[in-house]
């Protein structure tokens, strides 16, 4: 009944990943690729990880001074977990397992 208008249409998904997808070709196929976009992101992070380290340092109101250390703490951590999964770790993620692997530094 509707054979004519389902006739263009692929059976099944991998049909359209391997008519309209290159996996090794584009932006970040390759994990080359994604490893060099994670360390650029991470050198872009740095400065203003300091940046805002300095700002909670010396920019921190009067009001606020009790929590000085807890907002430092935090940055910290957040600054360290940040580049350890941009440089050191960097997972490669595999969506349709949930599976990743790490490509290390």
């Amino acid at each position: 009944m509707f054979e004519h208008i389902h006739s263009n249409f692929p059976t099944f998904p991998m049909d359209v990943a391997k008519n309209y997808c290159s996996f090794e070709t584009e932006h970040l196929g390759t994990t080359e690729n994604y490893k060099l976009a994670l360390h650029i992101l991470s050198c872009i992070n740095t400065p203003l990880f300091i940046y805002g380290a300095w700002c909670i340092i010396f920019k921190t109101p009067a009001k606020m001074v009790s929590l000085k250390n807890v907002l430092l703490w935090s940055h910290f951590f957040s600054a360290l977990l940040d580049l350890s999964l941009s440089v050191f770790v960097v997972p490669y993620v595999l969506l349709p397992t949930f599976s990743m692997y790490a490509l290390g530094f």
